[in-house]
């Protein structure tokens, strides 16, 4: 990996791509069903609405990092962060995407990434690249938080 601060770049670079998609989206789009599968078949799968929610809670998670850091040592990697039993997180993270876009449209959330995503990318330009804080699972390093994984769709233990 680079330095810090490239990745930061790379991170700020790749969020601001995501955010043009999302924005970019018509009512139909936002509609649609993903093709990410629950962990209770039952359940219906999320719609880019609640993807664009999941975004914002994933990636939401750095600040939440940031934010709790102080003297800890780092006990989760990016890679041991999604080593976890699916029927356990699964459930976990399906419902979060939920509750993210509760009392929100479409049409509010390129707004609601927009100020995650740019207030991520600030307070980690804050930060130095050893900083530790309270991870999902355990305290992490800021910089296994992302970008390798905290973006993509197997981060919610989903397949």
């Amino acid at each position: 990996m680079g330095s810090y601060e490239t990745t930061i770049d790379t991170l700020a670079d790749e969020l601001t791509r995501i955010e043009a998609v999302f924005r970019g989206l018509t009512g139909p789009e936002w509609d649609t069903s993903t093709l990410l599968v629950p962990v209770d078949p039952a359940l219906p799968h999320w719609t880019v609405f609640e993807l664009a929610g999941h975004f914002d809670i994933s990636i939401g998670l750095t600040r939440m990092l940031i934010d709790g850091r102080g003297d800890l040592q780092p006990a989760r990697d990016r890679t041991s962060f999604f080593i976890n039993p699916r029927s356990e997180t699964g459930p976990i993270v399906y419902g979060y995407a939920y509750t993210m876009v509760e009392g929100k449209t479409p049409a509010d959330m390129p707004g609601v990434l927009a100020e995650t995503f740019g207030q991520t990318i600030e307070e980690a330009r804050a930060v130095p690249a050893g900083t530790v804080g309270p991870g999902y699972f355990a305290p992490m390093q800021v910089t296994s938080s992302w970008p390798a994984g905290s973006s993509r769709p197997w981060s919610t233990g989903w397949t």
